[in-house]
Parts: C-alpha cells; sequence; structure tokens
C-alpha cells in the first residue's frame, strides 16, 4: 500500500452537490479553489507530509480541518473550501465550501462534519 495514490473520498462528495449553488454562482473562484486543492494533492503524491508544503492558500483551522482559497482571480468575492485528510485511506474529503460572510460558523460546522466523518475511528487523524 505504499504505493498509493491520494485521491477524493467519493463517498463524502455529495457535500460538494449540497454546496453546488455557490460554486455556480461563482465558478472561477471555485475552479481557482479545486486548482489548488490539486495542488496539495500533487504535493502529498510526491511524498511531502501533510502542512509541510509552504502555500499562501492552505491553513489548518484546527481539529484536522484545512481551508484551502483562491488564488489568481480579480474579484471581490472570496471563496474557501474546508478540507479534511484520512491519513489511512489516502482521501482528501470536502467538508464544506463558504463565501467570506460568516467564516466562524463555516469553520465549526467544517469541524462538526469532520468529526462525523471519523466517528467511527480510533485513531486521531
Amino acid at each position: 500500500m505504499a504505493n498509493q495514490k491520494w485521491e477524493y473520498d467519493k463517498d463524502n462528495m455529495v457535500l460538494v452537490t449540497q454546496s453546488r449553488k455557490l460554486l455556480t454562482k461563482h465558478p472561477e473562484e471555485a475552479a481557482a479553489c479545486f486548482n489548488n486543492l490539486n495542488k496539495v494533492v500533487t504535493q502529498l503524491n510526491c511524498g511531502h507530509r501533510l502542512g509541510s508544503f509552504g502555500f499562501n492558500f492552505f491553513r489548518s483551522e484546527g481539529k484536522g480541518v484545512y481551508r484551502i482559497g483562491q488564488t489568481a482571480v480579480s474579484s471581490s468575492f472570496e471563496m474557501r473550501f474546508y478540507i479534511c485528510f484520512d491519513e489511512d485511506k489516502k482521501s482528501a474529503i470536502f467538508l464544506q465550501s463558504e463565501e467570506s460572510r460568516n467564516r466562524q460558523a463555516t469553520s465549526s460546522l467544517a469541524k462538526k462534519r469532520r468529526k462525523s466523518c471519523f466517528k467511527n475511528k480510533t485513531r486521531k487523524v
């Protein structure tokens, strides 16, 4: 299993669908966030440890939740994705997308969703 590549957790991608309205309303910003998520997954697939790369769009929110911001989009609208990672399955799990209005509530919701994704796990991720 040492050669297993990081990928997106398809079981939890339903959360992307729940965010579809926001993603459709701001396609350039969403594309920039997905592009940045791909950069993170590429670094993980190159053998870098989670958080060891210095991207300015990638930050820890605590409790295993990371936020990925948009870059290279000239827009007044700011979008972020909240992601967690399952190191055992080598998967990135999309938790929430958000606009910049209510970041604290969105971060809290993402942390609750992460907790429910890992409620049956015994080890901390």
